[in-house]
């Protein structure tokens, strides 16, 4: 008998430090919007192997596991869309299983929607032609699946993060994309390593209703929002001097400016147990720190004094917050073909 055949991919999930809603195409349709992210050793991981007929998709975080008979019964109900999208976008000959799973929590506002999105697509394109897709291309797919298949809003900073990692600066206008790998001067990724600190607040974020929020706000013309987003983008550019310049402390002042704007968007960016962590994280010794994605829950990243980030992760687990052990990650997807004995 055969053997069947498997492929893995593993694509990292980001921490975005600066200017982080600027990539959304409505608000940087104008003007060019700015993000400073990189990526971290927190994966998704999309696992296809051949089988004899039929489909399953399967997402071990939720624990769901669908049945079909070809991926063009695959119907769009609310369970396990974004797979079925992408299975749908490319489908494979043959039968498939298709199964996902991370090692972050979900809703952590790190990305793990593009990441899945990310990891699947990469993952299926090795499946039908043995090659991979070039990352921007790899990172375009996955933005249009959220928003064109599956009419969920957001940028498209995750995608390309995840598709090609380390530290970046994007700049984005409309639907371009500029997307530039720092050059750091040596030490100061590890200076930047060693002074984050990742923490899980132990709530979900509803990224949907803020972004319906802030889109609303600024479809209105409020001033606030208006403006919150314009500065945004001037202090990604910022942030982005300050990591060249090998400038910690005014990183950190960054991206606490950020931090502040970001709170100008929506009520329900920050809550109260969030702004406890806040203040427990700057008694330890951190200069500043910021929601990651839509914030309102998921994850929040301290940049904190030298030698200070073991103290701060102390204080957080006191605090009940669940720290994220993690170091940069400077690759972006990847993708292994293994063959695994038939059953």
């Amino acid at each position: 008998m055969p053997a069947a055949r498997k492929v893995l991919c593993q694509a990292p999930v980001r921490v975005d430090l600066a200017g982080g809603w600027t990539d959304v195409a409505e608000f940087c349709a104008d003007s060019p919007g700015h993000v400073l992210n990189l990526t971290i050793d927190r994966f998704v991981f999309a696992e296809l192997t051949s089988r004899p007929a039929g489909v399953t998709i399967e997402s071990a975080d939720y624990g769901v596991r669908l049945p079909a008979c070809s991926t063009g019964d695959l119907v769009f109900d609310g369970r396990l869309d974004l797979l079925k999208a992408a299975l749908r976008r490319l489908p494979p000959a043959g039968g498939l299983a298709l199964r996902t799973w991370s090692d972050v929590p979900p809703q952590s506002g790190l990305g793990t929607s593009a990441a899945t999105g990310v990891a699947v697509l990469a993952a299926l394109a090795r499946w039908r032609a043995g090659a991979p897709l070039p990352p921007a291309e790899l990172a375009e797919l996955a933005s249009s699946l959220e928003k064109d298949d599956l009419g969920i809003r957001g940028g498209k900073q995750d995608h390309y993060a995840s598709a090609q990692g380390g530290i970046r600066f994007m700049t984005f206008h409309g639907a371009r994309v500029a997307s530039e790998e720092l050059p750091l001067a040596p030490g100061m990724a590890a200076a930047l390593e060693s002074s984050l600190v990742l923490i899980f607040t132990g709530s979900d974020h509803d990224s949907g209703g803020i972004h319906q929020g802030v889109s609303a706000a600024w479809h209105a013309g409020e001033r606030t929002v208006r403006d919150a987003l314009e500065r945004l983008k001037e202090v990604a550019r910022l942030a982005r001097g300050h990591l060249l310049a090998g400038d910690l402390r005014a990183l950190a002042e960054a991206v606490g400016e950020n931090w502040s704007l970001q709170q100008r968007l929506h009520r329900a960016m920050t809550t109260s147990a969030i702004d406890a962590l806040f203040a427990a994280a700057r008694r330890a010794g951190a200069w500043s720190g910021k929601a990651c994605g839509a914030g309102g829950g998921g994850c929040v990243a301290f940049l904190c004094e030298p030698g200070a980030a073991a103290r701060v992760r102390v204080a957080l687990k006191a605090a009940r917050a669940e720290v994220i052990e993690a170091r940069i990650e400077p690759r972006g997807a990847r993708v292994a073909e293994t063959p695994s004995p038939a059953a």
